[in-house]
């Protein structure tokens, strides 16, 4: 079983690339979403940043707000060191155990995790291979502005990752994104068949 990890600048199209290799045939894993689960009422996560960054990040229901959270947590190099340090362990430990449970059910299965700061936490040394995807700034600022983010949010946020040509010393493979979806598309296809990732149904294949 291959580890994958899928990395980027923001808004470069990290998402698009790791579901392409789900349909060849990955079981994909995004960061992100599991970084929310980290934010549910309850968890240890939850309880910490409450108590960093104060009941300012909650919603009115109590549950944390994640733009409130980002905008106070991208204030700075502090804030942000210490949301990561946070919500980080949190996250590997659930892809830990996802991974362990995919390994045992298919051990054949290639897996990909999709992370924004794969390389900044460290998470890519658990990586068989690093896949970082390039795209155009004027690409990343339209993605960002159709997610609803501000200049100021997009200029914010990337301030606190790697700059794109020092992510891409740590890749093995990069993917540029700056063209068609087509062109894209042909590339993932053509990482997959060198990295052997297929379809496997149970095991008997």
């Amino acid at each position: 079983m291959t580890l994958i990890g899928i990395t980027g600048s923001l808004a470069s199209g990290k998402s698009t690339v790791a579901a392409m290799f789900g349909r060849c045939g990955a079981t994909v894993f995004n960061a992100d979403r599991i970084a929310h689960r980290a934010l549910f009422r309850n968890t240890s996560s939850y309880r910490k940043l409450i108590t960093r960054f104060g009941k300012v990040i909650l919603n009115k229901r109590g549950g944390i707000d994640r733009e409130k959270l980002a905008a106070i947590g991208f204030a700075d190099a502090r804030n942000e060191r210490d949301m990561c340090a946070i919500i980080h362990p949190q996250v590997f430990a659930y892809l830990r155990r996802n991974i362990r449970m995919c390994r045992k059910k298919n051990p054949r299965r290639a897996i990909v995790v999709e992370a924004p700061l794969l390389i900044e936490s460290g998470l890519f040394r658990s990586m068989d291979t690093v896949i970082v995807v390039r795209a155009g700034l004027p690409q990343q600022r339209r993605r960002a502005a159709e997610r609803s983010m501000s200049v100021e949010q997009f200029r914010r946020r990337v301030r606190f990752q790697m700059p794109l040509r020092e992510k891409i010393t740590y890749a093995d493979y990069v993917i540029d994104n700056r063209g068609t979806l087509k062109y894209t598309e042909r590339q993932v296809r053509d990482i997959s068949k060198q990295l052997n990732i297929r379809k496997v149904y149970g095991n008997k294949h």
